[in-house]
């Protein structure tokens, strides 16, 4: 099952930076095949989403400032601050819509998993309870 669910682009960033840190290499996890697949379709959708998110930040910040060559930071001009924040602020607010590919809770429920791993696609998952 597909669903179309609106997250704003920090929920995307933010799930994004959890799978890649809880899912570095999946290929070496043993997934029923059918997780996999749709755990992938899901993990490509988001982490394609959020680097394009990342590029609009980085041309924010390329806007207002430049990289400090000691410190590799960027550095802003004091009228600047205010401006790289609410432009910052503004794009992670935006609402995009999402195609997730569903994983039923049965398919995953035998899998020894950590809890931060099932809190990083916990998104994708159908965990509504049937009555």
């Amino acid at each position: 099952m597909v669903i179309r669910k609106n997250m704003t682009n920090n929920e995307i960033y933010t799930h994004a930076n959890n799978l890649l840190g809880e899912f570095e290499d999946i290929a070496s996890l043993s997934l029923p095949v059918k997780v996999h697949f749709y755990f992938q379709k899901n993990m490509d959708t988001i982490v394609k989403m959020a680097q394009d998110i990342d590029k609009s930040r980085t041309e924010i910040l390329d806007k207002y400032g430049s990289i400090d060559p000691e410190t590799q930071n960027y550095k802003f001009e004091e009228e600047n601050v205010e401006k790289v924040n609410q432009d910052i602020m503004d794009l992670f607010s935006l609402e995009q819509e999402v195609k997730i590919h569903v994983i039923p809770l049965e398919w995953v429920e035998d899998m020894e998993l950590t809890a931060k791993q099932v809190n990083a696609f916990t998104f994708m998952m159908d965990l509504e309870e049937e009555e």
